[in-house]
């Protein structure tokens, strides 16, 4: 009798039935009572533990505001006790197919069921069932999206995932492996849980490879050591595991090995946070860092984001370091950042950070005469009034030409550009700030 009424359940909500017949069984308060059913069916009733999971799939399939039901009466704990119990391995895969629907709801599952959370972690690690794996992993991945609190004890067996030789339980396990950890790496307390696990070697693999299928795999695993690298402790494993030098390589890719378009900021993501290391910055330049950087810069392709973030990590790896401002201005640096700031279509926040490196490079005397001979003064003094500028824009730019007013054939050039009473008008204006000011004087 208990069997046939569980069939008879999962025949009104099935597939094929009317809309109808749903609606009775929900209106009837089927939900709530389908749910105390599985509850309290024995588990050697599997036929009965089979039909009810199955209505429940039938239920969930209906809309979100069932989910939702199903979420506010419990279903999440009573599905995963479901998979725990049950030896029939079609119902495991249908409860964990019913989880893996719910989760895309919302975080109020992983907000509510972490025990839920943690035994869906320990399934996946201990489960062997192909179909069901997927399931649980696309769970878990839909959980860190949602900044899941639970899924540390998961990244090993997702980093494990990400070896090549590794027996993958399905073939998306790599893109799905790799977008948790993805999506993790953005919470701080499990980033050194990732580095832990040993993942930044898989990941620079990951990024080497050159298939066009690879892509959103590649900008997953880029997405990963960019968030990685604002753990200021995990930046020297960066250099040493060779994931900055296979990202440089990425900066320009080859023919015939196409790259995701937002690699790229996720990569000039990761050298403006390494950048602001002032012990990174020799070893960011020896890899070919300015010179990437500068070529992201003058590249008619590319997002404003990577854009603005070459322009900020430029202007860290110049700050106090001779030997990087050398090689800015040796690799023709200095041409491209005033062309740059003449550019009216250059955002003023980018603007800033391009002058900031210029008057950086300006502090050391033997590059001025670079800075005036591409036009310099011109440039700097059109900037200051410009309609767009900021009081830092201005700071800057008096302050490279301070720095360039040892020479006289500079301050010839300033007074030959009514630059006199550019400056007058700095000292005189209210939203200046004192270091222009000084500078100005």
């Amino acid at each position: 009798t208990h069997y046939a009424a569980s069939c008879a359940l999962q025949n009104l909500s099935c597939k094929a039935a009317p809309l109808s017949h749903k609606l009775q069984v929900i209106a009837a308060g089927g939900t709530e009572t389908i749910l105390a059913l599985l509850n309290e069916t024995p588990p050697q009733y599997a036929g009965s533990v089979q039909a009810v999971v199955y209505t429940l799939r039938s239920i969930a399939n209906q809309g979100d505001d069932l989910k939702r039901r199903m979420i506010a009466l419990g279903a999440v704990q009573t599905l995963v006790s479901t998979i725990s119990g049950s030896t029939d391995h079609s119902t495991k895969g249908v409860a964990a197919a019913v989880i893996r629907s719910l989760s895309f709801i919302s975080g109020r599952v992983v907000q509510d069921y972490p025990a839920a959370v943690a035994t869906l972690t320990h399934l996946l690690m201990t489960l062997d069932d192909p179909k069901i794996q997927k399931c649980l992993m696309e769970t878990l991945q839909n959980f860190s999206v949602h900044g899941a609190a639970y899924l540390g004890p998961a990244i090993p067996r997702f980093v494990q995932l990400l070896q090549p030789n590794e027996g993958r339980p399905f073939p998306e396990a790599e893109e799905c492996a790799a977008l948790v950890l993805h999506n993790l790496a953005v919470a701080e307390e499990y980033r050194p849980l990732i580095l832990e696990a040993q993942a930044l070697p898989l990941l620079q693999g990951m990024l080497q490879n050159p298939g066009t299928q690879q892509r959103r795999v590649q900008l997953y695993a880029m997405g990963c050591l960019h968030y990685l690298s604002f753990d200021k402790t995990i930046v020297p494993h960066l250099v040493t595991s060779g994931a900055v030098h296979t990202a440089m390589g990425l900066m320009n890719p080859a023919p015939g090995k196409p790259r995701h378009p937002l690699v790229l900021e996720h990569i000039t993501g990761m050298l403006l946070n390494m950048a602001q290391c002032l012990e990174m910055q020799q070893a960011l330049a020896h890899v070919g860092c300015i010179e990437g950087l500068l070529r992201e810069l003058g590249a008619s392709k590319g997002t404003a984001t990577s854009k603005h973030n070459s322009a900020v990590a430029l202007n860290y790896l110049c700050f106090e370091n001779a030997e990087n401002k050398r090689k800015v201005v040796e690799a023709g640096g200095v041409p491209l950042i005033l062309a740059l700031m003449r550019m009216a279509q250059v955002p003023s926040q980018h603007r800033e950070s391009l002058v900031a490196t210029l008057q950086s490079i300006s502090v050391e005397g033997g590059h001025c005469r670079s800075i005036f001979e591409h036009g310099g003064v011109e440039a700097l003094l059109t900037l200051m009034s410009s309609p767009d500028r900021t009081p830092v824009t201005i700071e800057y730019a008096v302050g490279t030409l301070r720095n360039m007013g040892s020479d006289a054939a500079v301050l010839e050039a300033v007074v030959a550009c009514e630059g006199v009473a550019h400056m007058a008008q700095v000292l005189e204006d209210s939203d200046a700030t004192s270091a222009a000011k000084d500078a100005a004087a």
